[in-house]
């Protein structure tokens, strides 16, 4: 899957398991269970979605895999039988596996193998085959983002995405987290050649959100900063008493701005719209640090 949709629906897949599941594969899911996804190790790709949904009869249990594709991938039976094989050889657990196509039109790729000795099939959905209200009727944000990959029946595309925006408002009013479902809105509307209209719609809505120039986001930056060189020039002074006031107050500023950084990596961590490697940039870390913090 191209990275930008990848980036898109791994971030977002915990929300969409379990109305996906029952919305379209008339699946219920009693709980989840994390699995160790190091298949890695052994395949090209990482599953999309991969955990362990138990029952209160553990007999009942199976293995829940999900994958995602944009585009039509000659081998995808091959690569699904592969998790297949690898799955059950680990776990001894049943697998079932779904495979969303989103990619505009309909998916040409074969679903079933079918050789002396061994029959293996997986199942396969149109995202474009299902209407987009049955997206757009949920209250999950996530969820809400599908209705821009489903059928629009006769309804105006102009209208349809007007209609998402509006339920994306309605359904999230802090403005951070909705300007990040605005542009992966955008980002996914583009599968549908609708990414013009969609970023007109939304900069004729008033949607974007600058980062950069949101108040509290400055003032929290600022605060962060002060409070950090404050503290650590003080801890290093004290520091100076024994070791040398000079060398104190410069290890004071050092361990000021580290701190700075670090309450930066934070709050932007908390704020949940940049990725990893965007909060290292902006803070000037590592993306190791960032990694460190966000464990914390």
């Amino acid at each position: 899957m191209a990275q930008s949709y990848d980036k898109i629906f791994r971030e977002n897949i915990e929300d969409l398991v379990v109305p996906l599941a029952h919305k379209l594969l008339n699946i219920t899911i009693p709980a989840l269970e994390e699995i160790p996804d190091d298949l890695q190790v052994t395949i090209e790709r990482k599953p999309d979605f991969l955990k362990k949904v138990r029952h209160i009869d553990s007999v009942e249990d199976y293995i829940l895999h999900f994958e995602f594709q944009t585009a039509d991938d000659p081998e995808m039976v091959e690569r699904m039988l592969e998790y297949y094989s690898l799955l059950y050889r680990k776990y001894k657990l049943p697998v079932r596996q779904y495979v969303f196509f989103i990619g505009d039109g309909k998916s040409q790729m074969k679903r079933h193998i079918n050789q002396p000795n061994l029959t293996f099939s997986y199942e396969l959905y149109n995202t474009s085959d299902v209407h987009y209200r049955l997206f757009l009727w949920s209250a999950v944000p996530e969820e809400i983002l599908l209705s821009v990959l489903g059928d629009f029946d006769n309804d105006p595309p102009e209208k349809v995405i007007e209609r998402i925006v509006d339920k994306l408002r309605m359904v999230e009013t802090r403005p951070r987290r909705l300007a990040r479902y605005i542009k992966q809105l955008e980002v996914l509307s583009k599968l549908r050649n609708l990414q013009a209209m969609t970023i007109n719609i939304t900069e004729k809505m008033a949607l974007t959100y600058d980062l950069e120039t949101d108040i509290r986001y400055r003032q929290g930056l600022e605060k962060g900063e002060r409070k950090g060189l404050e503290r650590g020039i003080e801890q290093g002074i004290e520091q100076g008493i024994e070791q040398g006031i000079e060398q104190g107050i410069e290890q004071g500023i050092e361990q000021g701005v580290t701190e700075a950084k670090q309450t930066i990596v934070r709050q932007l961590l908390k704020q949940g719209i940049l990725t990893v490697e965007q909060i290292a940039e902006a803070a000037d870390v590592s993306i190791e640090q960032v990694k460190t913090l966000s464990n914390e």
